[in-house]
């Protein structure tokens, strides 16, 4: 059963976030929630650095209290049109301290601005930047929302090319299919008190332009699983992006993918971000901090 704070925090919602999703994408108003760089609460138990390069920004995270080889590259959500948030950073920040990795997250170009594969393209121009400099096996994909299926869609683009792929991949709450046409998923959007499909339509739109949104670089729940990574996805029963997500989990089941899959009863989209006020956020983090260091499961 969910937690109170749970509850009052998804009642909240409605009035918070879903009124710029519905009747129509708010842009302005989701982006003035945007941080460039980490919150004071993230700078708490790490140290930022910034990270410029080949016209790709960004900020460096690193643990104060110890370090390790292993990288954490982090892939953003915000619908592809706004992004990062403080609890973003804040999640962020509490990973790295208590794993003591490093985190890198990408400020990555916008729709509408910057349409698909701008977005794409500086994921994987970081990454292969930091191949220079680290071992594959050392980096682990991680993202929420749209960062989720951007961070899925790169490992896809990666392993066709013949790159070497990341260690391990955690998708949080993942936006795995921008087409929203799964037929169950207007029945879970009447549980879901954050995301609306008319704004989620928009944000596609915007994101696709003329480009097929069933693309695998797109959609990542349209790809071919074979040969990906191990990977630990968590989303909530009160989410429209579930339909999709169960979807991924038969595709995995049929192609022998390596995908840890959990479902959280009453949970709302990104629950984990509520890290560390939230008691399901805390239990969410610690699951996925044993994920990304046991090694048992590579």
């Amino acid at each position: 059963m969910a937690s109170g704070m749970s509850k009052m925090i998804n009642l909240s919602l409605k009035k918070l976030v879903q009124i710029h999703f519905r009747p129509h994408l708010n842009i302005s108003m989701l982006r003035i929630d945007d941080f460039e760089k980490p919150s004071p609460m993230a700078r708490k138990h790490c140290r930022a650095q910034n990270f410029e390069q080949d016209n790709v920004r960004g900020t460096w995270l690193y643990p104060a209290n110890r370090h390790s080889c292993k990288v954490i590259l982090y892939f953003h959500g915000g619908a592809y049109v706004c992004g990062p948030s403080i609890m973003q950073w804040r999640m962020l920040s509490h990973i790295s301290w208590k794993s003591g990795y490093r985190a890198l997250l990408i400020n990555y170009r916008k729709a509408p601005e910057h349409p698909f594969p701008a977005a794409l393209e500086d994921m994987e121009k970081t990454y292969d930047i930091l191949l220079e400099n680290t071992n594959p096996e050392n980096i682990i994909f991680a993202g929420d929302s749209a960062g989720g299926g951007l961070a899925l869609a790169l490992a896809m683009k990666l392993r066709d090319e013949g790159k070497p792929l990341p260690e391990k991949m955690v998708l949080f709450s993942p936006w795995l299919n921008v087409e929203m046409d799964n037929p169950e998923t207007a029945a879970w959007e009447e549980r879901d008190n954050m995301l609306a499909l008319p704004g989620l339509q928009e944000a596609a739109d915007l994101y696709c332009g003329k480009e097929n949104k069933k693309s695998p670089y797109i959609s990542p729940l349209s790809g071919d699983l074979d040969n990906l990574p191990p990977c630990y996805l968590m989303v909530g029963t009160n989410e429209l992006l579930l339909p999709d997500c169960r979807k991924l989990r038969k595709k995995a089941q049929e192609a022998g993918w390596n995908l840890k899959y959990e479902e959280w009863e009453e949970m709302f989209h990104v629950w984990m971000l509520n890290i560390p006020f939230l008691p399901e956020a805390r239990e969410a983090i610690n699951k996925i901090l044993q994920f990304i260091q046991d090694r048992d499961n590579d």
